[in-house]
């Protein structure tokens, strides 16, 4: 049986190289624009026959109980993975171990759903990671090299990279329905309603007076440092997206006013945001992470603050002072027409208009712990704190504040409402793609296959944490998932060390802030605001991440030794 199951391998092997020899060939006569589209084709038809490769070697390995001559395999443990020459040394990592336990345990039938994604994930380790790594990049190539719209590259490549793991294509459809789904029922109306709160908020003169008054009160040469502490105060409270779509607006703004490169003004203030978003409950993250490894909420918060406050200065102070040579004309959807002085609202009331959100995000986080569960006021608060119904709240409290309904009519309100819609409508569609990758590579088991070959490491635990968080960050693109997911594996290890859970609360949190790209939302909403080409993203935005997560990690060993 072996002997027979090792011939048809071997042809099927050759009748993918032959496949792939004959695309290249004919590819090379339509140049390198037919090349990169060859290449995925190769790419993801010679991983299928690897695939169905894996579901025959799967059958084969856990078979049917009744079958002797298998068990005598594992008893004598002469089968090994090597003797087939399908794709060694990959198909080498399988663990017969791993297989056997399967096998005796009869909790993976191979018929069933669960053993052919069992299968797949024992003996496809590195071949997974190396279509995540793989898909990325052919989503890179897409994007800026073949101009395909970001929206399409996400689900071709999202579609492709679940084909080549193994996963059914119901299931494959339903995971790619889900990340859409999830991504934007978490993030859609906050985006929307933020981008009317802007263009309120620039409609009138609200951006243009706090601009104003933050260039007088603090210089045009202390003005990042101004956006910088105000990132990390606004951010302690309000999720990144909304901190983002609060105050980049008023950043461009005095930019543009100011004719200083929007993103050398902005990149302080959203690394202030990041920071908050990674290592600080009660972030999502963080706050699942303190409960998950039973950390105490006070001592995490106030750690985190002491690794913040480097973390901020080398990625948005230090970092955020070369990049004043992208010198890229933002969205200037969001800068309104400058407005006659007696027009403007008030300072107070345009600072206080900014801030709502936040008093009723922050208030109701406050309040809330400290009132009775279920009662009036309770639900109310947590009602009024949610930042989709705080925004909403906001915009109709704007409308009469700044005076908005005084100087336009509501037929022009509405317009501009419209409008507003209309330029984060793409940005919502490629938002829907990441989360479609991204929810792939969690159900095609991506991070849990990573998390293993990490978890049995012998380097230093926070240092473990970290890298398991980053990699899968890396991978999946969310920052809450990889914090989440290397949760699961850490708690284990929590239970058998001395690991101060404090410290590893926030060594997770700065793994998940690694390198954001192109599998990240946050990254397409840093580009689209401020008009970046894809390189120029990855060389400011990328690197900032990059920097926010390395020094985290570098502020918690130094605090190990204190604490």
């Amino acid at each position: 049986m072996l002997s027979n199951l090792s011939v048809t391998c071997n042809r099927r092997t050759a009748f993918s190289h032959s496949f792939t020899s004959l695309l290249l060939s004919a590819s090379k006569k339509r140049g390198l624009q037919a090349r990169l589209t060859v290449i995925p084709i190769i790419f993801f038809v010679r991983c299928r026959f690897y695939d169905a490769i894996d579901n025959t070697i799967c059958l084969f390995c856990i078979g049917r109980e009744e079958n002797r001559a298998i068990d005598d395999i594992f008893v004598t443990q002469t089968w090994q993975p090597e003797s087939i020459n399908c794709r060694s040394p990959s198909f080498a990592m399988g663990s017969t171990a791993d297989c056997k336990e399967a096998y005796e345990a009869r909790l993976l039938p191979a018929s069933s759903s669960e053993g052919k994604q069992y299968c797949n994930h024992s003996f496809s380790k590195p071949l997974a990671i190396l279509t995540t790594i793989t898909g990325i990049l052919i989503l890179v190539i897409l994007i800026s090299y073949c101009r395909m719209h970001t929206f399409l590259a996400f689900l071709l490549v999202a579609s492709g990279i679940g084909l080549v793991l193994g996963m059914p294509a119901v299931a494959l459809m339903k995971s790619v329905q889900t990340g859409i789904g999830e991504t934007l029922g978490s993030i859609a109306g906050i985006i929307a309603l933020g981008a009317m709160l802007g263009k309120l908020v620039g409609l009138s003169g609200a951006a243009q007076q706090i601009s104003t008054r933050m260039t007088e009160w603090f210089g045009i040469k202390h003005i990042r440092w101004a956006f910088m502490v105000t990132g990390f105060i606004v951010g302690l409270p309000l999720f990144y997206s909304v901190g983002f779509m609060l105050l980049v607006p008023i950043a461009i703004t005095v930019a543009f006013n100011n004719k200083l490169p929007a993103v050398y003004v902005g990149l302080p203030l959203l690394a202030s945001l990041s920071v908050t978003q990674g290592y600080l409950p009660p972030h999502p993250a963080p706050l699942f992470l303190v409960k998950q490894l039973h950390a105490d909420m006070g001592r995490t918060l106030l750690y985190g603050i002491i690794i913040s406050v480097p973390a901020i200065l080398v990625s948005g102070a230090l970092y955020g002072s070369f990049v004043k040579k992208y010198n890229s004309i933002p969205n200037l959807s969001f800068v309104a027409p400058q407005l006659p002085e007696g027009q403007l609202p008030s300072v107070s009331m345009s600072i206080l208009t900014v801030l709502l959100p936040i008093i009723l995000i922050g208030g109701s986080s406050l309040l809330t712990p400290f009132l009775k569960d279920g009662s009036f006021l309770k639900e109310s608060l947590l009602f009024a704190g949610d930042a989709t119904v705080s925004l909403l709240i906001t915009i109709f409290v704007a409308l009469f504040s700044l005076r908005v309904l005084k100087y336009n009519s509501k037929e022009q309100v509405n317009q501009h409402l419209i409008g507003a819609v209309k330029e984060v409508a793409s940005l919502l569609l490629i938002f829907g793609g990441a989360g479609a990758l991204k929810q792939v590579l969690t159900d095609g088991g991506v991070s849990q296959i990573i998390a293993t070959q990490l978890q049995g490491s012998a380097m230093n635990p926070y240092i473990l944490g970290w890298s398991i968080a980053a990699i899968i960050r890396v991978c999946v693109g969310s920052s809450t998932v990889s914090g989440i997911t290397t949760a699961g594996f850490i708690a284990p290890l929590m239970l058998t060390t001395n690991i101060n859970p404090n410290l590893m609360v926030l060594s997770i949190g700065a793994g998940s802030m690694m390198f954001s790209h192109v599998n990240d939302t946050g990254f397409w909403l840093f580009r689209e605001y401020f008009q970046l080409s894809l390189k120029d993203t990855i060389k400011t935005w990328s690197v900032v991440d990059t920097l926010v997560s390395v020094t985290g990690l570098l502020g918690v060993l130094v605090l190990e030794w204190f604490v």
